[in-house]
């Protein structure tokens, strides 16, 4: 079993690299964006699309890499990676009225369906770095909302037939106390 971490050259991945080297024991491959390719990305049996600058439409091989995402491959998308996993299935996003770099939000969650949050008592204090937010209007019914804050906002989805799941908030972030948690959930 490996994981592959893509870098889509944001000064958080190598945070979340060092939260992995943590808590999984096998492989962890970190490869830019621009060096992915589809075997790349079929060969490892965890995913995560990391944060990064920009929208969804400026990573454009998510949408031929998420297709071909085999049944017994787990993705998990992150910030920009959550963005990008909920356009691919036909989300929205909306630009924030008030940016949220560096703050401190809690998370409620929504479903129990959602390993991620197994075992985890609410409020969960989250970091959050993004200026743009999944729309709940026009959210497919393939993708299930797992996690809120207090706004309401979407926080966290996951696919309700496929192994994927997202969030919109930094576990590694210093600010998220209950990251590394998640991260064993997730590959539990």
């Amino acid at each position: 079993m490996s994981l592959l971490i893509i870098d889509n050259k944001d000064s958080f991945t190598f945070n979340l690299v060092e939260l992995f080297r943590t808590i999984y024991p096998g492989t962890i491959k970190v490869i830019e964006y621009e060096q992915v390719n589809l075997q790349e990305w079929q060969k490892h049996t965890f995913v995560v699309i990391s944060p990064g600058p920009g929208l969804p439409e400026d990573f454009p091989h998510y949408s031929e890499w998420i297709g071909h995402l085999r049944p017994e491959q787990t993705l998990l998308g992150i910030c920009m990676g959550h963005e990008i996993i909920a356009t691919y299935f036909g989300g929205k996003l909306k630009q924030m009225d008030i940016v949220s770099h560096g703050v401190s939000s809690d998370i409620y969650f929504t479903s129990n369906t959602d390993r991620l949050f197994s075992g985890l008592s609410e409020p969960v204090g989250v970091g959050l770095y993004h200026s743009w937010i999944v729309s709940e209007i026009g959210l497919p019914d393939c993708l299930e909302i797992t996690a809120r804050d207090k706004q309401g906002q979407i926080m966290a989805i996951r696919h309700r037939h496929k192994n994927i799941s997202s969030v919109q908030f930094h576990p590694e972030s210093y600010i998220t106390k209950s990251g590394k948690s998640m991260m064993e959930n997730w590959f539990s």
